[in-house]
């Protein structure tokens, strides 16, 4: 059974690096992406596919990360979804706060490839939950 991860990224090339990362560790992946939380959203409430991880950027348009996470959390029907807040910062944010808001890692973006295919492998690991 392959497994689904809702990416929720507004830069082009780091959902095209993502999905080639997990790509290489599993082929069989499959992906959904949203560019912004409130496109995150309608995916999620539109979608016959249940993601099985939800990657969710922080910096995003229209609806940023943090309330976009606020949102998934309050729907009974994702509480069994991991979601990992995945940022190049975490300035005003302390990890124990956004876990507090539902997130169940914070991870900052990688410099490399090499370090996203690491973390990639990281991200995989959760998937074996559902």
């Amino acid at each position: 059974m392959s497994k689904t991860v809702l990416i929720v990224e507004d830069d082009p090339e780091d959902i095209n690096l993502l999905t080639e990362a997990f790509s290489e560790i599993d082929p069989a992946m499959e992906f959904l992406t949203a560019h912004n939380g409130l496109e995150a959203l309608t995916i999620l409430d539109k979608s016959t596919i249940q993601p099985h991880l939800i990657i969710l950027d922080m910096n995003l348009p229209k609806m940023n990360g943090i309330n976009c996470l606020a949102e998934i959390k309050k729907d009974k029907r994702y509480t069994g979804i991991p979601v990992v807040l995945f940022s190049s910062t975490f300035l005003h944010y302390s990890q124990d706060a956004l876990k507090d808001l539902g997130a169940n890692y914070c991870i900052k973006k990688p410099n490399n490839y090499g370090e996203l295919r690491t973390t990639s492998l990281f991200f995989y690991s959760l998937l074996s939950g559902k």
